[in-house]
């Protein structure tokens, strides 16, 4: 029950702002500083919110993902439509970020699991920092040394080469799936 509490939870979290972000949207063009204000509001809300929630914190349960959400439309909306989000989201560090951003989802979570509050001394703040640190450099090192170089090496093949390629793999993994759990 809970992979799925926690796959219904991710798309409820996920569909809702790309919903609203798109009705909001059609009038926010009108209203720009608004826009700015609420959605510089969102962005230090959320930038809060991910420094100072934890797994366990009980608020999120209890309608704290869905006003993650609204704070989302807000960043989407004002990311769009406004000009503050839009420019300290420009920024080059942010843009770094975003470059290898794929290398980020992959290894934020296992240094989340391993660098734990009660696992780093110094107290919850410290622990979070090592955690940024440790996954800025993890993250930095896999984009460098694996995701850059293939997307070098993939933009020079014929797309038909990758098409059969993706097949092959994806054919691998579920005949693995299939042998590993049975049918």
């Amino acid at each position: 029950d809970g992979i799925r509490d926690v796959a219904v939870t991710g798309v409820q979290t996920c569909a809702l702002p790309i919903w609203c972000s798109q009705h909001v949207a059609a009038t926010a063009g009108r209203h720009r500083r608004l826009v700015d204000a609420v959605g510089t509001a969102a962005l230090v809300s959320l930038l809060a919110a991910l420094a100072l929630a934890d797994r366990g914190s009980s608020w999120l349960a209890s309608g704290g993902y869905a006003a993650m959400s609204v704070v989302w439309v807000a960043l989407i909306v004002a990311a769009l439509h406004g000009a503050a989000v839009r420019r300290a989201l420009a920024t080059a560090p942010v843009a770094a970020v975003g470059r290898a951003s794929y290398s980020a989802y992959l290894v934020h979570w296992p240094v989340v699991l391993i660098l734990t509050d009660d696992r780093v001394p110094g107290g919850r703040a410290v622990a979070l920092a090592a955690r940024v640190v440790v996954s800025a450099v993890a993250a930095t090192a896999m984009y460098l040394v694996v995701e850059r170089p293939s997307r070098t090496v993939l933009t020079r093949w014929h797309p038909l080469v990758l098409a059969a390629a993706w097949a092959a793999a994806t054919l691998v993994l579920w005949v693995g799936a299939v042998i590993t759990l049975g049918p």
